[in-house]
């Protein structure tokens, strides 16, 4: 796969854009929980740079299918780095922080999208299946990467450090993907498209409707909830006598533990297997986090998020 420029200048431009997306989230919930003392407040922070993901995926997905698709990415990046460096301006105004990241969040799904679209065009019909499998463990580790470097960053520096590599990484995406991803035309709209709005409705009927593919989709929908560990990372920190750095390890424990999982589930279990397992490691995603009330140390909570997400790679 490497040895394909155009893939290797998507994979690093995905890398260095979602290590980004975590890198500001942390500086933001450690932030907002400093000035505060809130962990409503840090948990809503948190939350507000989540939401957009899919909002931009539903308002923006029409840009994606009228330009071309590396023209998206690169525009996408390049908004991304001035609203980056205005987030480490001092003493910001905190609801112009969330609002900031509200909005780099809500560009990352146009640029996942185009991506997306562009890589059967790069990789062929044969080498796209590997290819997918390659990004989703990318985007997975670059998870992990960018939720420990941010608090490592916030503590060694500031936030603001976090916010200023952030703002490095989106650049660096974009040059990535001027030089090495060849220039293609925007696809065929067809002759009719639907809205967005229209789109969304069409495809909630189309799966609700089928006891197959719902049972599957409310499982996923149940996934939102093993993120509220995230949200409270920073008062959980506090509580187990950590800094930003301890903010940083709790956000990239449970990331670690679903890398781990679904490269273990794809590898050793066959699909009878991961059928078999669906339900069981959803449940106990959940399930695992009661031992949370025990209010253990920092070393043990990285372990019971681990734990977490081993199981949500179902």
């Amino acid at each position: 796969m490497f040895g394909l420029a155009e893939f290797r200048a998507l994979w690093a431009a995905q890398l260095l854009s979602v290590a980004g997306d975590q890198l500001a989230r942390v500086a933001v919930t450690v932030l907002v929980y400093d000035r505060t003392h809130s962990a409503l407040l840090a948990a809503a922070a948190y939350a507000a740079s989540i939401v957009p993901a899919f909002l931009g995926g539903i308002a923006l997905s029409g840009v994606t299918d009228r330009r071309p698709r590396r023209t998206v990415m690169i525009t996408c990046d390049l908004l991304r780095v001035p609203l980056a460096v205005l987030m480490a301006v001092p003493r910001a105004p905190l609801p112009a922080l969330v609002a900031l990241l509200c909005v780099i969040t809500a560009l990352g799904a146009p640029f996942g999208s185009a991506r997306s679209a562009i890589l059967p065009q790069v990789l062929g019909e044969d080498r796209y299946p590997l290819g997918t499998a390659v990004m989703m463990t990318t985007y997975q580790f670059a998870q992990v990467a960018g939720f420990a470097a941010g608090g490592t960053l916030a503590a060694a520096a500031s936030p603001r450090a976090a916010l200023l590599a952030d703002a490095g990484t989106f650049a660096c995406s974009a040059v990535l993907v001027t030089l090495w991803v060849r220039p293609r035309a925007a696809p065929d709209p067809g002759p009719q498209r639907a809205g967005a709005r229209g789109s969304v409705a069409a495809g909630l009927r189309l799966v609700l409707g089928r006891r197959a593919v719902r049972t599957p989709l409310l499982l996923g929908w149940l996934s939102a909830f093993y993120n509220v560990p995230e949200a409270l990372a920073a008062p959980l920190a506090r509580g187990a006598g950590a800094g930003p750095r301890g903010v940083g390890l709790i956000l990239a424990a449970a990331a670690l533990g679903s890398c781990a999982g679904s490269l273990a589930l794809t590898r050793l279990a066959g699909p009878t297997a991961r059928a078999r397992w669906t339900a069981p490691l959803a449940v106990g995603a959940c399930a695992v986090l009661i031992t949370a009330g025990l209010r253990p140390g920092l070393p043990v909570m990285l372990l019971i998020l681990l734990c977490s997400g081993l199981c949500d790679s179902y």
